[in-house]
């Protein structure tokens, strides 16, 4: 009885470290890094400056999607800057540039190290 016993545990412990070996680090490179900056709400952007068919600065997501901001302040118009920001649509709004949704910045700050 006591063999068996030392031989389930035994057992139950090799299967135990085997377990936690295999699974380690996988879900570091399963899921993309989340920072804390999404993790609030808040979306990675380019600033592009779209100078024709009436555009002007532009913010292009990593998705590729663009999104026309009603006002963007001048110290953040700079040619592929990096920026987080916070946006909602413009309700109502119509812009003269048809190449992405018009949108209200409501924060935005510089993307560091990314």
């Amino acid at each position: 009885m006591q063999n068996k016993l030392k031989h389930i545990t035994g057992i139950a412990i090799v299967f135990v470290f085997l377990m936690q070996s295999v699974s380690c680090g996988y879900g570091d490179r399963a899921h993309k890094r989340v920072t804390e900056k999404a993790w609030n709400g808040y979306t990675k952007a380019t600033v592009v400056n779209y100078t024709y068919d009436g555009c002007s600065w532009m913010l292009e997501l990593e998705d590729g999607k663009k999104l026309q901001p009603s006002a963007l302040k001048p110290e953040f118009q700079k040619e592929k800057l990096k920026v987080w920001i916070r946006y909602e649509p413009k309700k109502g709004g119509m812009g003269i540039c048809m190449a992405g949704e018009l949108v209200n910045i409501t924060e935005i700050e510089l993307r560091k190290n990314d």
